[in-house]
């Protein structure tokens, strides 16, 4: 693949200002005069950029049922409910899917890679909810919660990568339901050299955690 000069990705919100960072400072000590352009957009955006030639790969929750794309899982995260830290649920070990049942929740849009994760979860289980707002970010969802306008079901590390205190993670069990993330490519296109090159500091500093939760801690 010809070098370039300039290296197009896309990103998870999420990752991007608080993940990202510190690993393109490393990159750019090896490649200072590559220009970086980011995409933080949602998963399934993600896997059309990278399908597209719009970018040369992702950072995203993994989607299994794109065949025209490769797929390296590097580390994984349990669902939770994002919950007010001075509610009651806020204490408990674990909150089953049942008791999701009356809460107010923040629904997160169809282009991320959990929506269709919770839909099928809570179709199995034949469980009606109240859905109070629909938001296009997870990272929204849980910004929503801290103000106490509901609650949300999202991956551990959102909750745990978030700057606010007023809100904690209450891990979800009865199914325990979890997200892999990864690095998404097309099929059968090689990467550029600084493409990468970034992807093997992503690869590397991911897989030294057993899982993303291990991130936040």
């Amino acid at each position: 693949a010809k070098r370039r000069e300039r290296l197009d990705i896309a990103c998870l919100p999420v990752f991007a200002v608080n993940y990202l960072p510190p690993i393109l400072r490393a990159f750019h000590a090896v490649h200072p005069h590559v220009q970086v352009r980011i995409f933080e957009t949602p998963s399934a955006a993600i896997a059309e950029l990278v399908q597209s030639g719009e970018v040369e790969f992702g950072l995203s929750g993994l989607q299994t049922n794109r065949w025209d794309l490769e797929v390296e899982t590097l580390s994984a995260s349990d669902f939770a409910l994002a919950c007010p830290s001075r509610h009651a649920l806020a204490k408990k070990r674990a909150v089953a899917w049942s008791e999701l049942r009356g809460l107010p929740l923040i629904r997160v849009s169809a282009k991320t890679a959990i929506r269709p994760m919770i839909d099928d979860t809570l179709g199995a289980a034949r469980l009606s909810v109240t859905w109070a707002y629909e938001v296009q970010h997870v990272e929204t969802a849980v910004n929503l919660v801290e103000v106490g306008l509901g609650f949300a079901v999202v991956p551990m590390i959102d909750v745990e990568l978030h700057h606010g205190r007023s809100v904690v993670a209450v891990p979800l069990r009865g199914p325990k339901l979890s997200c892999a993330y990864g690095l998404v490519r097309r099929r059968g296109i090689p990467l550029s050299p600084p493409a990468a090159a970034l992807r093997d500091l992503l690869a590397e500093a991911m897989k030294t955690q057993k899982t993303l939760h291990a991130l936040g801690a």
